[in-house]
């Protein structure tokens, strides 16, 4: 707990919500994400603008919502997996209009911090891709943050709450730049790709993954190390 200087956590499994089930759904939780945008939220049919000009993940075409839905749960498996916490499972649903649209679960002990930046990683992670791919209006990664991220996050909340050392600033950091190495945003593709064929994926698979990209245990901050701006 908080008096141990690396915080260290016992069991904890996380479910990152991958940023679906808001197709066409009059909710209040996006209302409120878009509202000072557009005024009240009122969703097209999606796969009618150019990818710059799409603002909300409703809009996305099914095609592109499911690769960056799965590149959220992928980059939280490999980013989780690379830093050394042990994968029970990652998952992404076929069904667009579920709350849920994937889960990723890492088991302990491992130092609360590394469950902050696989968390973050999530969104980081989506938003990159969405980049990459055309999509960078800035409302839409917005969308990304509140939406597609607002569970991680409140699961990171949720162990400081609890006493847990965790800075969630340096976690995002450390996300985006490991996301930023060619050969870890590769097995994140990689992975990607696999939950879209599979729908499920095992410790084992991914390990294979980060195995065939030679990618080794990553480091990043902890609280033994030092002050986070140290």
């Amino acid at each position: 707990m908080a008096g141990d200087g690396a915080g260290r956590v016992g069991t904890v499994a996380g479910t990152s919500e991958g940023d679906a089930g808001w197709r066409e759904r009059d909710d209040a939780t996006h209302r409120a994400v878009h509202g000072q945008f557009l005024g009240p939220w009122t969703p097209t049919p999606t796969g009618a603008e150019e990818p710059e000009a799409v603002w909300c993940t409703s809009r996305l075409a099914d095609d592109v919502y499911w690769q960056a839905g799965a590149v959220h749960e992928a980059s939280h498996a490999v980013v989780g997996t690379a830093v050394g916490l042990p994968l029970l499972h990652a998952t992404l649903e076929s069904d667009r209009s579920v709350r849920i649209g994937g889960v990723v679960s890492f088991t302990g002990p491992g130092d609360a911090q590394l469950f902050a930046v696989w968390l973050a990683a999530g969104a980081v992670g989506q938003s990159q891709w969405l980049c990459a791919a055309g999509y960078g209006h800035p409302e839409l990664h917005r969308c990304v943050r509140a939406i597609g991220g607002g569970a991680d996050r409140a699961e990171a909340e949720r162990l400081a709450a609890q006493g847990f050392i965790i800075d969630l600033q340096r976690a995002h950091l450390d996300a985006s730049r490991l996301l930023g190495d060619p050969g870890l945003w590769a097995a994140v593709g990689q992975t990607a790709r696999l939950l879209l064929t599979r729908r499920h994926l095992t410790s084992a698979d991914v390990v294979a993954v980060l195995e065939t990209h030679r990618i080794t245990t990553q480091q990043v901050w902890t609280p033994d190390i030092g002050p986070a701006d140290g």
